[in-house]
């Protein structure tokens, strides 16, 4: 059994996951259409993976009796003016997760 507040805690995060696959898909995009193919791949990459987080969390909640659920997804980001710039909005976009594992003793990059 999961209780109510884990499985909420654990549904919000999956939204998040959903939001971060589709950031980078949308880099995807825009590296596609600016001739990056070779990025573009690579940020393909990265959205299946966030997508993997979002799997893996909900299977989680199922196997323990919990309800699963997809909330709203914000809207991305669809433009950025340079590819130097859709790699600074990475960087920003992912540092709060990369201070949580500073935190925790995994990370030692800030």
């Amino acid at each position: 059994m999961i209780t109510e507040k884990l499985q909420n805690a654990i549904n919000e995060q999956i939204t998040a996951e959903m939001w971060s696959a589709n950031l980078y898909l949308a880099m995807s995009f825009y590296f596609e259409k600016e001739g990056f193919s070779g990025f573009a791949h690579w940020m393909k990459k990265q959205s299946q993976e966030e997508m993997g987080h979002a799997y893996a969390m909900a299977d989680y909640i199922i196997k323990r009796g919990g309800t699963a659920i997809v909330d709203k997804i914000d809207v991305v980001p669809n433009g950025w003016g340079t590819p130097l710039e859709v790699f600074e909005h990475v960087l920003q976009t992912r540092m709060p997760c990369i201070c949580i594992g500073r935190q925790a003793g995994r990370c030692g990059c800030c």
